[in-house]
């Protein structure tokens, strides 16, 4: 809430930022301040209560994510450069650590009768 000096009234600054004009008309709490103090209380308490207010709430949280944490696609964006980062760097270390191997004339062994798609295929309990 916040005081319009102009208009010697309160005014919704959430509703009147984040609310949207098709869901109700411009009124009371966003372009015609209250000014009937004796009320005041229960209208505030009404306002807080209706679906306008609880829109423009939900509203103005979404906008604060989106500005903190950006769109979904930039989200998602994001998520596949890192999925991406970590897959280069886990393929480096396996063509490094092959690369040794076969620079220092290791063999690499396969053991394919301990491995679980053996054990899988040859119907036997692991």
């Amino acid at each position: 809430m916040d005081y319009d000096s102009s208009q010697n009234g309160m005014v919704c600054t959430i509703c009147k930022v984040h609310g949207k004009s098709s869901v109700q008309a411009r009124g009371a709490w966003v372009t015609r301040p209250i000014n009937n103090w004796v009320k005041a209380k229960s209208l505030l308490i009404q306002h807080e209560k209706s679906d306008w207010y609880a829109a423009a709430i939900e509203r103005m949280v979404m906008s604060q994510s989106t500005e903190e944490h950006g769109n979904v696609m930039e989200q998602l964006e994001a998520a596949t450069a890192e999925e991406k980062k970590q897959n280069r760097d886990i393929m480096k270390k396996l063509i490094q650590s092959f690369y040794f191997l076969v620079k220092h004339h290791i063999p690499i062994q396969l053991h394919l009768k301990t491995s679980l798609l053996y054990k899988l295929r040859m119907g036997t309990s692991y």
